[in-house]
């Protein structure tokens, strides 16, 4: 299957997202911060990236830039608790394939994912390409 990597400074959502990719069959590895992140990224290959933009003081909106630069075209999904109108410019420089407000359904973002997969995989560029856009409406956040 696909290595995704995980970033997000929640742990539980670390965690949950782990067991539920793994659960898929994929290699997942997760990182706590912008520096971990960046540093998975130049070690290893992967066919895509979750991640949130709030990652304590840093930022993900650079980290997502220095891994697209280390890892050219890798598809991203971002999940948030910001609302998308919020995030809405940096989503749209960042060109990613997906967006989730949290709190979001698991079952949701990991079908999204699935897609985002399954188009890199068609493509035979798994590390190339968006694939088409995902946005998530959280029952709970109205405003996204």
């Amino acid at each position: 299957m696909a290595r995704i990597l995980v970033v997000d400074d929640d742990k539980l959502i670390r965690w949950s997202l782990s067991a539920a990719f793994g659960e898929e069959g994929h290699a997942v590895d997760t990182a706590s911060s912008v520096s971990e992140a960046v540093s998975l990224a130049r070690s290893r290959s992967y066919r895509l990236i979750v991640a949130d933009l709030e990652i304590r003081d840093e930022s993900g909106p650079e980290m997502l830039k220095e891994i697209r630069r280390i890892r050219p075209g890798i598809p991203v999904i971002v999940i948030s608790a910001l609302s998308r109108q919020r995030i809405a410019d940096k989503l749209e420089e960042l060109a990613v394939e997906g967006f989730f407000s949290k709190p979001f359904e698991t079952k949701e973002l990991k079908a999204a994912a699935g897609k985002v997969l399954q188009t890199a995989k068609e493509d035979d560029k798994p590390d190339e390409g968006p694939a088409s856009r995902i946005e998530y409406r959280s029952k709970t956040n109205k405003e996204v």
